[in-house]
């Protein structure tokens, strides 16, 4: 059977439980299975905090429900730091992109970046783009679990850019927040005129819509876009839709948006 032919897996891996999602193969792939699995504490002090994250995927895929199937991963973004990264034309190909936001991050995260694993969501020459970084350990240990099952590690996505994708048709020029909120944390970038602005990331706690607006509130005297931007686009993982205790922008829930035309995502069963 061709590669490209098998089921698809997708795992959306967060500190609190790992969402499992099968798609049959196929042009228009449809969800077949779907388990929510709570994630096995490592109690080992000093260890990653995605420790946990891959001990349960490893043993939850050695179910049969999930044999036979090429694995797609996504990580939450308690796993990834994000940073918006200039363009420099001086820059010729993408070795010397990576080194620049390895450098990049390194001013921001200290010598720790020289470790972490660094990719880029460039969409087009000339504009700002988001480096992403993971620690190379979390992606040796991903490529290890997928040799050992005998199955092809096909992506690893961050949250982050999972949800752009499925909002992008809606991403229009004018200037907008895409805002993902995960169990303990808030992720909101700053997103418009064909490109990225600003991507933030802060803990957050049971009152996460009143840190949402305060955060909003403050990028307005920070960045000078910010202030434009009206709307919203808000995803809540696994959570119920909410409003924002503030007036000042138009929330749309991407769960009431239909799936992006790119495929099937772990979205359509977390939303």
């Amino acid at each position: 059977m061709s590669p490209s032919w098998r089921d698809q897996v997708q795992a959306l891996l967060t500190p609190a439980d790992l969402t499992l999602v099968r798609f049959a193969r196929g042009w228009r792939p449809k969800a077949i299975a779907k388990s929510v699995v709570p994630v096995t504490e490592s109690h080992e002090s000093g260890m990653p905090n995605w420790t946990g994250a891959l001990l349960t995927l490893g043993q939850a895929l050695s179910s049969n429900e999930w044999a036979d199937a090429d694995l797609s991963v996504i990580l939450s973004n308690h796993f990834v730091r994000h940073q918006v990264i200039p363009w420099r034309d001086e820059l010729r190909d993408e070795s010397e992109l990576i080194e620049f936001s390895r450098q990049s991050m390194r001013k921001t995260y200290g010598r720790q970046a020289a470790q972490w694993s660094i990719a880029m969501s460039l969409d087009r020459a000339g504009q700002p783009y988001v480096a992403s970084a993971i620690d190379s350990q979390l992606l040796d240990e991903l490529k290890a679990i997928t040799t050992a099952q005998g199955r092809r590690l096909v992506s690893i996505r961050p949250l982050l850019m999972e949800a752009f994708n499925w909002a992008k048709e809606w991403l229009t020029n004018s200037y907008q927040w895409l805002v993902i909120v995960e169990d303990g944390m808030i992720c909101a970038s700053l997103v418009g005129k064909g490109g990225w602005v600003v991507v933030r990331s802060l803990r957050a706690r049971s009152d996460w819509p009143s840190e949402v607006v305060a955060m909003l509130e403050r990028e307005q005297f920070v960045v000078d876009e910010a202030e434009a931007a009206k709307t919203v686009l808000l995803h809540v993982v696994n959570g119920e839709q909410v409003e924002l205790p503030a007036n000042q922008w138009t929330v749309r829930h991407l769960r009431s948006f239909q799936a992006n035309r790119a495929g099937a995502s772990v979205l359509q069963c977390v939303l």
